[in-house]
């Protein structure tokens, strides 16, 4: 009864809080089995500092009980409230024991730069846990270090052909528009010629409507070719865009096969512009397919 009571009036006074912080201290430095704890000074700061002693105290319930990811955040509130160097060993061994060595070997290292001088015990327990630590982050495979992301997209080197393709055929449409403009207002000077009685307004109108037609064909004609031009052109990039995307395909995934799930490919177009020239005139048309 008489050391019962001692010691409930030492924990009130916080000399034996201290004591327990102590020996629960230690615990996460000393091994598996029984040994002596470490001694720490009386004088801890983290004892005397209300908000440090909470955290580590919760730290400690938690890493007795396994709850190694509850144990975590409360050891490093511990340590933002008081930077003592043990804590750093404390979170380590938690990191440690969630499986995250490399991280835990960074706060071993942190310990070993914080206290130049620490007990011969813990630096012991420190050097074996860094050894732990290193053989695990040695041992893991290569590829969980590689940096994981969306693979590089496939070269386009029928872009330019497609741009130059583009412009073609647009002065192409332009061409034949204006050979259809052309062509309309031959045939105004041709009404004109058709109907009038004067011989002078008759070669005048002659005249217009012969180079009306000449200026309707010619415009009607390089339209054409432009179009036609353009649309080889066209035609052309697009077969070497899905070349070098299936190659490129090929190279980075060869062994993947397609998901059931994917969204079919999207149904390709191609349309070549055809030039027919006949006694009347001529005519322009699209052909192609999807």
């Amino acid at each position: 009864m008489v050391a019962f009571k001692w010691w409930t009036s030492g924990l009130a006074d916080g000399k034996a809080l201290c004591f327990a912080l102590t020996v629960a201290s230690c615990a996460l430095v000393q091994p598996a089995r029984a040994q002596a704890p470490a001694k720490v000074a009386s004088e801890d700061a983290c004892t005397k500092d209300d908000v440090c002693r909470e955290h580590y105290n919760k730290a400690i319930q938690f890493y007795k009980q396994e709850y190694f990811e509850e144990a975590l955040p409360e050891f490093k509130a511990a340590y933002d409230a008081r930077q003592m160097s043990v804590l750093l060993v404390n979170i380590g061994r938690t990191l440690q024991k969630l499986g995250r060595p490399r991280e835990a070997l960074a706060y071993y290292e942190r310990f070993q730069k914080a206290d130049s001088k620490p007990e011969p015990e813990t630096a012991k327990r420190v050097q074996q846990y860094i050894g732990e630590c290193r053989a695990l982050v040695d041992d893991a495979p290569a590829f969980a270090s590689q940096p994981s992301g969306p693979p590089p997209p496939a070269p386009k080197p029928g872009r330019p052909l497609i741009i130059a393709g583009g412009v073609l055929a647009g002065l192409g449409v332009g061409g034949i528009i204006a050979g259809g403009v052309l062509g309309a207002q031959a045939s105004s000077a041709f009404d004109e010629y058709s109907s009038t009685v004067d011989e002078y307004a008759k070669l005048d109108a002659r005249d217009t409507t012969q180079q009306l037609q000449l200026g309707a064909g010619i415009a009607g004609i390089s339209g054409a070719v432009l179009a036609a031009t353009g649309g080889t052109l066209i035609a052309i990039g697009v077969v070497k865009n899905r070349a070098a995307a299936k190659e490129h395909a090929t190279k980075t995934a060869p062994t993947q096969a397609p998901s059931p799930t994917a969204a079919p490919a999207a149904p390709s177009v191609s349309l070549l512009p055809s030039l027919s020239v006949g006694a009347s005139g001529f005519s322009v048309a699209l052909r192609g397919g999807f």
